[in-house]
């Protein structure tokens, strides 16, 4: 996806991802921690993959079926 907003990929990215078993403190904690990255130019990203419902999905703790939009929306991309 930063393929197409950085085309010359002439930024540094750090991905990032919440982190369930912490409170919201530890990533309000991390992310002043990374401010200086921002200031240096580097992009944070805090993101999945191109749909996803963590919730509903349970962390792989259940077999939940995804939305069939989600499963639409990801094979026309696979595709495109």
């Amino acid at each position: 996806m930063l393929c197409h907003v950085f085309p010359d990929a002439d930024t540094p990215v750090v991905q990032l991802s919440i982190d369930e078993t912490e409170p919201p403190e530890f990533h309000y904690k991390l992310g002043k921690r990374l401010t200086p990255l921002r200031d240096e130019g580097v992009l944070i990203v805090g993101s999945g993959n191109l749909v996803h419902n963590l919730h509903t999905y349970a962390w792989g703790e259940h077999n939940v079926q995804p939305f069939d939009w989600a499963v639409r929306f990801e094979n026309w991309r696979e595709n495109s």
